[in-house]
């Protein structure tokens, strides 16, 4: 093992995998929403509501859920844009998904919630707010008022406040997820300190447009509902890869060397990363305007990988690929309703 392997390893990434699988792990809870909703249920009497205090059979749990991979990713759009207008870092959207997928991963398992499509809005502004109320300064944080403002009514500050405590007891209070780009951040400035003059000697905008491919892959992955049982460490690898096959710098050693890292340090099971490179490559692709069809992938664990650049023509092709350059500090007029 080099010595760029355990300078990373003492980076904690053995402890971000643990936490991966024991604390913020999430299931493929839209199956599980198809299952509860067909699955049968207790008749219930008109008396036996009245005994427990409800008016109607209309006041039972449901478990029919509007949700599904079209919906989340429109909210992952809507959550994004709020980023981009409120001038907060992108990746806050990656733990708001965090947070919506694994609440709805719990609730769906637990069957402890009723979801119709105001409350699954109401859960997505509140894992908004939460995000960036822990991720960013006071100075950027979104009031809950901001997104009661813009609902249109379909819920008040109370809804939120008690979907807040919902929320935090239904994680466990685990709220700080490794993101996919936190490994790609983390494994770059290691590589960059250990890697030797010729190896940095390229192309600093080579250099720049690896990390912005690489990150802008991550953003692919957290719209797409395929990747939410996939480890984000394994998200990180395969856009590495990835970037690494699209962008040259400094003849390939660059980029060769952070792959070789990578798979060094990054405990992964090789069919999760085949299907996260096909997937992340096809989504890709289809985002440039480049025929899937010419995609190859590599289910090998150490082989290595050369491409050409695709001179970063992702920067222009995706309603999420750029930050905005306005700055709107907590502005309803820009946080439109899902």
């Amino acid at each position: 093992m080099s010595a760029t392997t355990y300078l990373i390893r003492d980076n904690g990434f053995a402890a971000m995998q643990m936490k991966e699988v024991e604390r913020y792990r999430c299931e493929d809870y839209i199956s599980l929403m198809n299952e509860n909703a067909n699955a049968p249920r207790r008749s219930v009497s008109e008396e036996d509501l009245r005994s427990e205090g409800h008016a109607s059979t209309s006041d039972a749990p449901a478990y029919v859920a509007p949700m599904n991979a079209y919906w989340r990713e429109s909210i992952c759009i809507w959550a994004f844009d709020i980023a981009d207008r409120c001038d907060l870092s992108r990746e806050v959207v990656s733990v708001c998904m965090s947070y919506l997928d694994r609440f709805l991963s719990v609730a769906q398992q637990n069957r402890t919630i009723s979801l119709d499509k105001p409350t699954l809005q109401l859960i997505s502004a509140t894992s908004m707010y939460l995000a960036a109320k822990l991720y960013e300064p006071r100075s950027k944080r979104l009031s809950v008022t901001s997104f009661v403002r813009v609902s249109q009514g379909l819920f008040t500050n109370e809804d939120m406040e008690e979907m807040e405590r919902k929320m935090l007891s239904g994680l466990s209070w685990y709220m700080h997820p490794p993101t996919a780009l936190t490994y790609i951040r983390q494994i770059l400035v290691a590589v960059s300190s250990k890697s030797n003059q010729q190896q940095r000697s390229g192309s600093m905008e080579g250099a720049l447009a690896f990390f912005e491919l690489a990150r802008f892959l991550t953003e692919l992955s957290v719209c797409d509902y395929f990747f939410v049982t996939i480890r984000p460490s394994t998200v990180a690898l395969a856009s590495i890869m990835i970037a690494a096959q699209e962008v040259p710098v400094s003849n390939g050693a660059f980029g060769a060397l952070v792959v070789l890292t990578a798979r060094e340090v990054l405990d992964y099971q090789v069919g999760d990363l085949a299907r996260a490179l096909t997937r992340l490559r096809t989504g890709y692709y289809h985002t440039i305007g480049r025929d899937p069809g010419n995609c190859g992938t590599s289910d090998s664990k150490h082989q290595q990988h050369n491409g050409a650049s695709s001179n970063n023509e992702h920067n222009s092709c995706s309603p999420h690929s750029t930050t905005s350059s306005r700055h709107v500090s907590d502005s309803e007029d820009d946080m439109a309703v899902m």
